[in-house]
């Protein structure tokens, strides 16, 4: 298994504080697009909206927006290289 920089800095500066396994889950791009997602839908739906029904449907939009948009985005970028 390969190693990268990230595990190897994070190892060597102590930082490792949900053990390996925990840590696991939040080393994925897509889990952590996902939190981020669902994050700030929540944080403008709550700020920016005043009724429940509003609230649900603005966090409902930004969610698939930020989460498939990015995914869109990172297939559209694919072909191209480094």
């Amino acid at each position: 298994m390969h190693r990268g920089a990230v595990d190897d800095a994070s190892t060597s500066l102590g930082i490792n504080l949900l053990g390996a396994k925990g840590m696991s889950a939040l080393r994925s791009h897509a889990v952590l697009m996902f939190l981020y997602a669902l994050a700030t839908s929540a944080f403008f739906a709550l700020l920016w909206r005043s009724t429940k029904s509003e609230r649900i449907r603005f966090f409902i939009w930004v969610f698939v927006a930020l989460f498939f948009g990015g995914i869109a985005l990172a297939w559209a970028m694919y072909p191209f290289p480094k």
